[in-house]
């Protein structure tokens, strides 16, 4: 459950609600050159760093006295500059501006991209001096094609700290920002940030619906979803697709969507934060009034296979498997320039020998979380959480005061054991083919080949060819092959054998339901024990309950919250929670109920 105030408590327990708010923040640009991005100048002070204007990490610039009319240590606003370690300060131009604030020099950032990317983004994004409270008056951003000028703006008479530049810009590998003119005289040029995109802001007038999807399965047998959809209004065919002069050649997938929501406390408004999401689908009928979007979390976006799976004979943590996988995904960093995951300490004393199967990056999590007796989900900022699922519960209650109908109860089919799978990895057969094929290689070029069979001890060897580099795991390996046409290829290696025990934890019933756990990740009977009975402890609890209310937005899944009707309270752990936003907030959920209605 999300921390909110009293006041917010004391408005979920009226009659009448507060005015309630949602919001919807949608950068609008390209992911991949997002994460391309380099900035430079052509000239800047010595405690200038021009580099971190593009990262998309918070800074906090503090205003130093640097020499500039004005910028005296002596009124107060501005600090010395220290002797080293300066903190955030962008970019700082070397040349100072004269008396009508226009340099001889003109300061200029440069953002380059390893590659051309093509998909067009609607403009720029710069926060000039906001520390200082300064700004660029006038100032040119152009994009460049292997030095060709694509698209090009000129802004004259700004008078605002952050410039949105809207401008269509395509098919480029570098952007330049030219200051013709600073807001004061003997001034140096600065620059806080540049974001390259736009971002726009729906708020609840702007939204003809909206759901918020939370799901997270208690036992890690499937992956959880976190989603949201929510339609805009498109009376203008501002998101037509055959429109060319509208919104929707901008969208792409993978682009940041956060939500938050509020209520009206007094005279001002309370937020709290719904989720960060990643735009995956979105449509926009010919003949409808309005344009759909639905964006997910992270783990929808980790798709790729990993590939780098090993055996271990001495075995290797469930902390240190989370941590491969999550490096491999390469995930952006928080605003803080923190990581995206929180990885439970626990899992460094859980120890496995399998290696990581041939599975998308999130799948792997899953069977790491589902192992380790964890719980895998995204919080509201977005961050990735394999931890243990947490007992404590939350001051909130779904009862006939606030709920539109009677929740409904099901009762699931007695459990009679839980079956899991404990594997056991085996040398089976030695210097045993495990890939021939032919390739075609041109200069030089780096290719996965996946074996027949899992092995270790492997071995690579390239005919037509020369093998630069070999990088081997249990399924495949990494070959840097250099060649110019057809390369034969052989791989060989002793191959490995999973054999596995059943261990069941058993209840007292006499019959009924068998719960499987098949995951390869379990090597041991001490493990494959402690996940049965964490099961079978679960699933013991038979009764669901589902309830459809005027939902508090700071409820979570997996909360245990109080849920009672005319015969008595009991505590329920959720495990799907839908927010519904139509001017009001409405729920539907679903849990297991804990204990006995008491």
């Amino acid at each position: 459950m999300q921390p909110v105030s009293a006041f917010w408590k004391a408005n979920q327990k009226r009659t009448l609600v507060e005015e309630s708010f949602v919001e919807v923040s949608y950068d609008i640009a390209d992911p991949d050159a997002l994460e391309d991005t380099t900035a430079s100048d052509n000239g800047a002070i010595y405690i200038a760093n021009t580099p971190q204007i593009v990262s998309e990490v918070e800074k906090n610039i503090i205003p130093y006295a640097t020499l500039e009319r004005n910028l005296c240590v002596l009124n107060g606003s501005f600090q010395d500059i220290p002797a080293s370690s300066y903190g955030d300060t962008g970019f700082v131009s070397q040349s100072l501006s004269d008396e009508a604030c226009i340099f001889d020099v003109i300061p200029i950032v440069e953002i380059a991209f390893s590659v051309v990317h093509s998909p067009i983004i609607p403009g720029l994004t710069i926060t000039w001096a906001d520390a200082y409270g300064e700004y660029a008056e006038s100032f040119i951003v152009s994009a460049y094609n292997m030095g060709s000028l694509v698209a090009e703006k000129r802004v004259d008479g700004n008078t605002s700290v952050t410039s949105i530049v809207e401008v269509d810009i395509e098919d480029y590998d570098l952007i330049r920002i030219e200051v013709l003119k600073w807001c004061l005289p003997q001034h140096r040029a600065r620059i806080s940030n540049i974001f390259v995109g736009i971002n726009k802001v729906y708020y609840k007038t702007d939204l003809m619906s909206f759901e918020h999807t939370q799901e997270v399965d208690p036992l890690a047998t499937k992956l959880p979803k976190i989603a949201v959809k929510f339609e805009i209004d498109n009376t203008s065919d501002d998101y037509n697709p055959v429109n060319l002069n509208g919104q929707s050649k901008y969208i792409m997938e993978r682009q940041e969507i956060r939500t938050r929501y509020g209520y009206k406390i007094g005279d001002t408004v309370e937020w709290i934060d719904g989720g960060v999401f990643y735009m995956s689908a979105w449509d926009a009928p010919q003949n409808g009034m309005s344009a759909s979007f639905e964006a997910r979390d992270l783990l929808e976006f980790m798709r790729d296979t990993y590939m780098k799976g090993l055996y271990s004979e001495v075995g290797v943590s469930l902390y240190s498997l989370a941590l491969a996988v999550l490096t491999e995904a390469d995930l952006p960093l928080n605003a803080d320039g923190s990581v995206k995951w929180v990885i439970d300490e626990s899992l460094e004393d859980i120890y496995t020998n399998a290696p990581l199967p041939l599975l998308s990056l999130s799948d792997c999590l899953i069977r790491i979380a589902n192992a380790a007796g964890c719980v895998l989900f995204t919080d509201r900022e977005g961050n990735i959480h394999i931890e243990s699922i947490n007992d404590e519960p939350v001051d909130y209650t779904v009862d006939n005061f606030n709920s539109f109908r009677k929740s409904d109860i099901s009762l699931g089919k007695p459990l009679f054991r839980v079956n899991v799978n404990a594997y056991n990895y085996i040398l089976d057969d030695e210097d045993k083919d495990l890939y021939d094929g032919v390739v075609n290689i041109t200069g030089t070029k780096s290719i996965w080949i996946e074996y027949k069979d899992p092995a270790i001890n492997v071995s690579a060897s390239v005919t037509g060819g020369t093998l630069v580099s070999a990088q081997y795991y249990t399924f495949a390996c990494l070959l840097t092959i250099t060649g110019s046409g057809d390369v034969s290829v052989s791989v060989t290696g002793d191959t490995l054998k999973a054999s596995k025990t059943v261990i069941t934890a058993s209840t007292e019933n006499d019959d009924g339901d068998t719960f499987k756990v098949d995951n390869p990740l379990i090597t041991t009977t001490e493990r494959a024990v402690a996940i049965g009975e964490l099961a079978r402890d679960y699933l013991l609890n038979r009764k669901v309950i589902s309830s459809d209310w005027r939902a508090d937005p700071s409820v979570d899944v997996l909360d245990i919250i109080t849920t009672a009707n005319n015969y008595g309270s009991s505590l329920t752990r959720l495990s799907s929670v839908t927010l519904k936003y139509n001017g009001a907030f409405r729920g539907t959920s679903e849990g297991r109920i804990l204990d006995g209605v008491e």
